[in-house]
């Protein structure tokens, strides 16, 4: 299996593949993304790529390559950058579901 053999990636709990950028002054990273019944979603900007592939992953020096499991619903609380940015309240969650991004508002 070929995601066994790679050692500078991987799962942080069931949603989220972490892809360290380890090469000093890189700009991008090789990254597989493992086969999956949906897609892969760029945590930061959304675009999302089928699995059971290896991708050129952005790499700025302020973004880790992150990418969200299909389906996978992501909780976020108060002062969450990008989660001001995508929702504007503290009380929802973004729900990366099939080939979009969908919004929901957390029940307490």
């Amino acid at each position: 299996m070929k995601a066994r053999a790679i050692t500078d990636e991987y799962m942080f709990g069931p949603a989220f593949l972490v892809a360290p950028v380890t090469t000093y002054q890189a700009h991008s990273r090789s990254v597989y993304l493992p086969p999956t019944t949906g897609d892969w979603y760029d945590f930061w900007t959304g675009a999302h790529t089928a699995g059971g592939q290896t991708i050129d992953a952005p790499a700025p020096y302020d973004t880790l390559p992150l990418f969200i499991r299909a389906g996978s619903i992501i909780p976020f609380g108060p002062g969450t950058a990008i989660h001001r940015r995508e929702t504007g309240r503290p009380d929802h969650a973004v729900c990366l579901c099939g080939c979009q991004r969908r919004v929901h508002a957390l029940r307490g």
